[in-house]
Protein backbone atom coordinates (compact mmCIF):
# COMPACT_ATOMS: atom_id res chain seq x y z
CA UNK A 1 0.00 0.00 0.00
CA UNK A 2 1.17 3.40 -0.83
CA UNK A 3 0.12 6.01 1.73
CA UNK A 4 1.12 9.90 1.33
CA UNK A 5 0.84 11.27 5.19
CA UNK A 6 0.63 15.16 5.38
CA UNK A 7 1.86 16.75 8.34
CA UNK A 8 4.95 14.89 8.74
CA UNK A 9 7.11 16.66 10.40
CA UNK A 10 4.71 17.64 13.35
CA UNK A 11 4.49 15.76 16.84
CA UNK A 12 1.49 13.89 15.92
CA UNK A 13 2.81 13.04 12.17
CA UNK A 14 6.22 12.03 13.64
CA UNK A 15 4.49 9.34 15.54
CA UNK A 16 2.15 8.22 12.79
CA UNK A 17 5.22 8.40 10.17
CA UNK A 18 7.15 5.88 12.74
CA UNK A 19 4.23 3.48 13.49
CA UNK A 20 3.65 3.31 9.53
CA UNK A 21 6.72 2.94 8.48
CA UNK A 22 7.21 -0.25 10.92
CA UNK A 23 3.83 -1.95 8.84
CA UNK A 24 4.54 -4.42 6.61
CA UNK A 25 1.49 -4.20 4.62
CA UNK A 26 2.78 -0.39 3.58
CA UNK A 27 4.83 -0.53 1.13
CA UNK A 28 6.02 3.06 0.09
CA UNK A 29 5.11 6.01 2.72
CA UNK A 30 5.23 9.33 1.78
CA UNK A 31 5.78 11.89 4.39
CA UNK A 32 5.02 15.76 3.44
CA UNK A 33 5.24 18.92 5.06
CA UNK A 34 6.13 22.42 4.40
CA UNK A 35 9.03 22.37 6.65
CA UNK A 36 11.17 20.00 4.11
CA UNK A 37 14.17 20.03 5.94
CA UNK A 38 12.64 17.94 8.78
CA UNK A 39 10.90 15.94 6.50
CA UNK A 40 14.03 14.95 4.65
CA UNK A 41 15.62 13.78 7.96
CA UNK A 42 12.61 12.13 8.96
CA UNK A 43 12.02 10.27 5.74
CA UNK A 44 15.85 9.10 5.61
CA UNK A 45 16.01 7.96 9.40
CA UNK A 46 12.86 6.09 9.48
CA UNK A 47 13.27 3.42 6.56
CA UNK A 48 14.31 3.18 2.62
CA UNK A 49 10.21 2.96 1.71
CA UNK A 50 9.72 6.56 3.25
CA UNK A 51 10.58 9.72 0.53
CA UNK A 52 9.53 12.84 1.48
CA UNK A 53 7.60 15.88 -0.76
CA UNK A 54 6.78 19.53 -0.22
CA UNK A 55 3.22 20.93 -0.54
CA UNK A 56 0.75 23.50 0.73
CA UNK A 57 -2.12 21.44 1.10
CA UNK A 58 -4.15 24.39 1.17
CA UNK A 59 -4.10 24.70 -2.29
CA UNK A 60 -5.69 21.88 -3.95
CA UNK A 61 -3.75 21.76 -6.86
CA UNK A 62 -0.19 21.10 -4.94
CA UNK A 63 -2.23 18.31 -2.94
CA UNK A 64 -3.49 16.78 -6.10
CA UNK A 65 -0.76 16.61 -7.93
CA UNK A 66 0.78 14.30 -5.03
CA UNK A 67 -2.37 11.95 -4.89
CA UNK A 68 -1.30 10.10 -7.67
CA UNK A 69 -1.27 6.42 -7.44
CA UNK A 70 -1.66 7.08 -3.65
CA UNK A 71 -3.91 4.65 -1.95
CA UNK A 72 -4.82 6.30 1.69
CA UNK A 73 -4.10 9.24 3.09
CA UNK A 74 -3.31 10.29 6.19
CA UNK A 75 -3.30 13.86 7.29
CA UNK A 76 -2.01 15.14 10.48
CA UNK A 77 -2.29 18.59 9.48
CA UNK A 78 -3.50 19.60 12.27
CA UNK A 79 -6.76 21.74 13.54
CA UNK A 80 -7.32 23.93 10.93
CA UNK A 81 -10.84 23.07 9.17
CA UNK A 82 -10.44 25.06 5.63
CA UNK A 83 -7.18 22.75 5.45
CA UNK A 84 -8.91 19.43 6.53
CA UNK A 85 -12.11 20.35 3.92
CA UNK A 86 -9.44 20.75 1.15
CA UNK A 87 -7.78 17.57 1.78
CA UNK A 88 -11.08 15.49 2.52
CA UNK A 89 -12.79 17.39 -0.80
CA UNK A 90 -9.26 16.41 -3.01
CA UNK A 91 -9.07 12.75 -1.73
CA UNK A 92 -12.82 12.49 -1.88
CA UNK A 93 -12.41 13.70 -5.44
CA UNK A 94 -9.85 10.91 -6.08
CA UNK A 95 -11.99 8.21 -4.79
CA UNK A 96 -9.10 8.04 -2.06
CA UNK A 97 -9.60 6.74 1.30
CA UNK A 98 -8.44 9.58 4.00
CA UNK A 99 -8.60 10.25 7.75
CA UNK A 100 -7.46 13.18 9.75
CA UNK A 101 -5.29 12.37 13.07
CA UNK A 102 -4.54 14.59 15.86
CA UNK A 103 -6.75 17.50 16.91
CA UNK A 104 -8.21 18.07 13.25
Amino acid sequence: MKILLLGAAGFTGRAAAVELARRNDVGELILVDYDIRDAKRLAKALSPKCRWAMADVGKPLELSRLLEGIDAVASAVGPRAEYERTILNSCAAEEISAATIGEG
